[in-house]
């Protein structure tokens, strides 16, 4: 296993249990979707073997900063990532995720033609859920939204953290057969 992560199936499974748990404390819930910019930069420049590095090493990164125990991380493919943030806040998860952005510009890993004049750099989008009573979220408008994000992050030029929270009205009322769409 290239980064020591869990995988998508991994991370599908989290989420839909902590939407669960999220219902049932009222705590929020939020995703995260890290993206490394400009990989395929990488790749045909430096070589799949420099690249396979590169994700081995920021899968660590974001592995050491994630300091709770209940926090999840897992590569979702290519150079994506997401991570799992139970309890947490938008303004909270914002914070850990411009924390995880700075770690890894930190690292100074070697990029071709780096964004911020150093090295590697990722984009994040963050998005929350805060659970109302008797609501449980379809699993669906979570991601989408965390995914526009992360697109809005880089439409912005890369290298930046762009977070919101989910608007009401988006759940789905919770009856005894739902449980929600199993992933993206």
């Amino acid at each position: 296993m290239l980064t020591q992560l869990p995988k998508r199936r991994s991370f599908d499974s989290r989420i839909r249990a902590e939407r669960v748990a999220a219902t049932t404390t009222g705590q929020p819930l939020t995703v995260l979707l890290v993206d490394i910019d400009r990989f395929k930069l990488i790749n045909d420049s430096l070589g799949h073997a420099y690249g396979d590095q590169c994700l081995s090493r920021v899968a660590a990164v974001l592995s050491q900063q994630l300091l709770r125990q209940s926090d999840m991380v897992a590569r979702l493919g290519g150079e994506e990532f997401g991570v799992v943030l139970a309890q947490t806040d938008t303004a909270q998860a914002a914070a850990i995720a411009e924390r995880l952005r700075q770690a890894v510009a930190a690292e100074a890993i070697r990029h071709p033609e780096p964004i911020n004049g150093v090295g590697l750099t990722i984009s994040l989008g963050v998005a929350s859920w805060r659970p109302q009573e008797g609501e449980l979220p379809a699993l669906d408008p979570l991601l989408q939204l965390t995914d526009d994000c992360l697109y809005e992050a880089k439409r912005q030029g890369r290298d930046r953290v762009v977070a919101a929270l989910l608007p009401t009205g988006q759940e789905q009322r919770m009856s005894e057969d739902s449980s929600g769409p199993g992933g993206r």
